[in-house]
């Protein structure tokens, strides 16, 4: 009497683990295309950034001046001065996504 119960319940865990899983695969699977767009449309933003990190120089879009992106800098987070990159503190190890512009003081996003 109890062997056949328990194995029902068994097989209907099963059955509910294979429906869990399978919806969630499913989930995934619709939200697959979406998460593509949203890379595509981000990839021209990181391929900016990134090519003004390689160039070590960008430019201010309201002056024009060209900005080192290596001098010496304080990091607005611990207080730390050091020669370097200004978009990566290595003391508190804070990211910036832009800095001021070294002759008119607009911020130039990099990220």
């Amino acid at each position: 009497m109890f062997g056949g119960s328990i194995w029902r319940l068994t097989v209907v865990w099963w059955i509910v683990q294979a429906i869990r899983w399978g919806t969630l695969l499913l989930l995934y699977l619709l939200a697959a295309p979406i998460y593509l767009l949203l890379a595509l449309c981000l990839l021209p933003r990181l391929v900016r950034g990134l090519r003004a990190i390689r160039s070590g120089m960008t430019n201010c879009s309201a002056c024009a001046l060209p900005n080192s992106l290596n001098r010496l800098t304080t990091c607005h987070r611990c207080g730390a001065a050091e020669y370097g990159c200004r978009l990566f503190c290595t003391n508190c190890g804070r990211l910036s996504h832009g800095f001021p512009c070294d002759r008119c003081t607009a911020v130039i996003p990099i990220f």
